[in-house]
C-alpha cells in the first residue's frame, strides 16, 4: 500500500513538472504554427488578389438547377375570402 501511494506521489510531481515546461511549449509552437499558416494564407489571397488589368476570374459557379420551362405549371386564379 505505502508503495503504491509513493508511485501516486512521484507520478504527481512528475506530472506537475511536465505540466510547468512541457505543456506551455507545446502551446506555444501550436500557436506559432497557426500564425505561420494564417499569414501563408493571407499572402496566396494576396498574390491572387493582384490579377491583370481587364481579365475577369470567376470563382463560384452556381450549381445548375432544375429550369422550368413554360408549359410546366398552370396558373390558378383565387378569390379573396371576406370574414
Amino acid at each position: 500500500m505505502l508503495r503504491f501511494l509513493l508511485f501516486i506521489f512521484l507520478f504527481y510531481l512528475i506530472f506537475k513538472v511536465l505540466a510547468k515546461f512541457l505543456f506551455p511549449w507545446l502551446l506555444a509552437s501550436g500557436i506559432n504554427k497557426m500564425n505561420a499558416d494564417k499569414q501563408k494564407n493571407y499572402q496566396d489571397f494576396v498574390k491572387n488578389k493582384k490579377k491583370e488589368e481587364g481579365r475577369v476570374s470567376v470563382d463560384y459557379v452556381p450549381p445548375k438547377g432544375k429550369h422550368l420551362s413554360s408549359d410546366e405549371g398552370e396558373y390558378v386564379d383565387y378569390e379573396e375570402v371576406k370574414d
